[in-house]
């Protein structure tokens, strides 16, 4: 789904797919880059989405897709920077561009921009790799660990693979917060406090200024700034209370609400969450953790449940993420939903299929897909009463020099 977007925006790609002037206005300028110009690519949604929020945040807000290694080149000294693509723990991949760790270097008609070439410790505030692994580990000797060490303020990368549905959800979630005036590691947070159809998204890494806001020439949000633990659905903020629960205490708990008194109807999943660096090698926090205990319809996944955020194992807060009470879940339970009526030639068919459309989405020719490692898993939407199959597909662009880049994009197709 295309999200909306000011005419200025607009005319913004345009300028940046046809023109290569240089740029003066260097000030209050933010950039979103995607991959694959196609209505259906989850990279370009979660860029337009970006775009808008950093120009509602006050910047002059920039989106382009694919540029050439001369144009984005020209736009890295901008204050805020997102990039939504193919990646590794060393690289992301656009179609003839990238940028890479360390020194510039082109392979085959592919132009890297190195991070030892870019001055992003003159004007660069905050940088946002929406990638696999760019933040792997956690560690410095990554494209994100070297973004910050060329000088940008702060640099947020993930640590695993991740899949572009759940990204570009926790996108949104993550530049509405900035937007409104949080800081980094708050926005991260409250867009880790819902539950996605692939988790692994919670796994992240921020270098350098966890604090930073982005919203400092909008008054607006200045004045709802740090208004991310007035969530409704919190259930609990260890902030706010004089006694420590444990994780048995909560999962006891939710067993109690649940229907029958089991947790039958709940799948508990377990993230690595979020690590804060400021100097090299020393890490601020405790161990951060995040539990799912994701509410299932039968054989299908839901997005409801609860969120538990846990530090050193000591529980800091609990989200309830819309899950239907009692009489409502007795009702779905005993409906039709849970019923499957797909069967394996259905699911082999739908697999092709979104290889098919991956490909189409991608210009990228040397892109590889692996049959094998395409994965489906049953989804109910309780909010459109719908149910669908998610087909993921795992798509790879290599260099056979560089690190082979990554990216998992979901199909949904209803049944």
């Amino acid at each position: 789904m295309k999200r909306k977007i000011t005419g200025i925006l607009f005319i913004m790609i345009i300028i940046l797919s046809t023109f290569y002037a240089p740029i003066f206005a260097r000030d209050n300028t933010a950039l979103s880059v995607a991959t694959a110009y196609e209505e259906k690519t989850n990279t370009l949604d979660a860029c337009n989405n970006a775009a808008q929020c950093y120009h509602d945040s006050g910047y002059t807000s920039y989106i382009g897709c694919d540029l050439d290694a001369s144009m984005l080149y020209s736009y890295l000294y901008a204050d805020v920077q997102f990039f939504c693509t193919h990646g590794a723990y060393d690289n992301i991949k656009y179609e003839t561009t990238g940028i890479a760790k360390g020194d510039g270097r082109t392979i085959g008609n592919r132009q890297y921009i190195g991070t030892n070439q870019v001055h992003w410790y003159a004007d660069t505030i905050l940088v946002t790799y929406v990638s696999c692994e760019g933040a792997k580990d956690s560690s410095l000797d990554t494209i994100a660990g070297a973004t910050w060490q060329r000088g940008a303020d702060t640099v947020l990368g993930f640590n695993k693979e991740i899949d572009l549905s759940s990204a570009t959800s926790w996108s949104s979630r993550y530049n509405k917060k900035l937007q409104e005036g949080s800081t980094v590691y708050e926005a991260a947070s409250y867009a880790n406090s819902f539950i996605y159809l692939y988790p692994s998204i919670k796994s992240l890494t921020i270098y350098g200024n966890s604090d930073l806001t982005i919203g400092g020439t909008n008054p607006r949000a200045m004045s709802i700034a740090n208004k991310i633990y007035d969530d409704s659905r919190m259930l609990y903020d260890i902030k706010n209370q004089d006694n420590n629960i444990t994780l048995d205490n909560v999962i006891s708990n939710i067993k109690n609400k649940s229907r029958s008194n089991d947790l039958n109807n709940y799948e508990i999943v377990k993230t690595e969450g979020i690590t804060r660096t400021k100097n090299p090698g020393i890490y601020e926090d405790a161990q951060e953790e995040y539990v799912d205990v994701i509410l299932k319809i039968g054989e299908f996944y839901t997005d409801r449940g609860y969120t538990i955020c846990l530090k050193d194992g000591i529980v800091q807060q609990i989200y309830d993420n819309n899950t239907p009470n009692s009489e409502e879940l007795s009702i779905l339970q005993n409906s039709e939903i849970t019923s499957t009526t797909i069967d394996d030639k259905e699911v082999k068919a739908l697999k092709v299929k979104a290889i098919r459309e991956t490909q189409f989405k991608y210009k990228e020719n040397s892109l590889k897909i692996d049959y094998a490692q395409t994965n489906t898993k049953l989804f109910y939407d309780i909010e459109k009463n719908k149910k669908y199959i998610a087909v993921e597909v795992k798509s790879t662009v290599n260099d056979d020099v560089i690190t082979e880049a990554v990216a998992y994009d979901t199909m949904f197709y209803e049944i």
